[in-house]
């Protein structure tokens, strides 16, 4: 285990400008979506939909950035892994095995997704005012990372396929975004017609944005949601590591 935190911390290097490059960005993003949905779009929906517009857009903006963020950095970090031979030569140089690699690749990413989790989360709830108990701010937290370690090995999963490098980026734009907005990211799945709230509600994605809100804004722990998640995240990890494995030894 000592090997791959040495190869996570390696990988992270260096530090310093990945803080500063992620502060910068993430409090850009964070004011554009603040900016589109927390005002813009609070000017509009309130009139025509009774629920808690700050308290349902607030947790699921933090869900679609976290989410994004590791989705983008998993699939890039493993596109690169697979496609630069030189880099695995050095690893395997290193005698570190497949098991190693592909959980300190996770790790790496996990810990950069959860830095913008914490920042986004501060930015938009310093920008919109909303206040939340601490202890209920970390069990949104906790909930929301093992909802992105799924997010992460199905990006790492579809990163060791990809031949195109810009596959991802029409991926993201015209399937991930969409799905995470139908999700209840901005709409409660409660607020959609019944035909497709059935549908909605049994989607991976849903089960992250509601589950999360749920702890944010109702403070109420859904047990059902969070056993999906573990089963999810656990189960998904196995699948990635089986291809990638695969794709190592090639």
């Amino acid at each position: 285990m000592k090997s791959v935190w040495l190869l996570t911390l390696e990988s992270l290097m260096p530090l310093g400008r990945r803080i500063l490059t992620a502060f910068l960005f993430n409090l850009v993003g964070c004011l554009l979506l603040y900016a589109a949905f927390g005002v813009g779009l609070a000017s509009i929906l309130p009139h025509s939909m009774t629920f808690d517009f700050a308290g349902t857009i607030i947790p699921g903006l933090i869900v679609l950035v976290s989410s994004m963020v590791a989705f983008s950095l998993s699939i890039s970090e493993s596109w690169r892994s697979i496609r630069y031979s030189g880099y695995l030569d050095q690893l395997r140089t290193a005698r570190y095995f497949e098991w190693q690699i592909h959980l300190a690749q996770s790790l790496k990413i996990l810990i950069e997704t959860i830095f913008h989790i914490v920042l986004t989360s501060l930015f938009l709830l310093m920008l919109s005012g909303l206040k939340i108990n601490l202890f209920l701010l970390f069990g949104f937290w906790i909930y929301l990372i093992i909802g992105v370690i799924f997010i992460i090995q199905s990006g790492i999963l579809i990163g060791i396929h990809i031949v195109e490098r810009q596959f991802p980026f029409y991926f993201i734009i015209l399937f991930l975004i969409p799905l995470f907005l139908m999700s209840g990211v901005l709409v409660p799945v409660h607020q959609y017609p019944t035909f497709w709230a059935r549908i909605i509600y049994f989607l991976p994605t849903t089960a992250i944005v509601e589950g999360a809100r749920q702890l944010f804004s109702n403070h109420h722990f859904n047990v059902l949601y969070f056993l999906y998640m573990l089963v999810l995240a656990g189960s998904s990890y196995l699948i990635c590591f089986h291809f990638y494995r695969r794709k190592l030894v090639q």
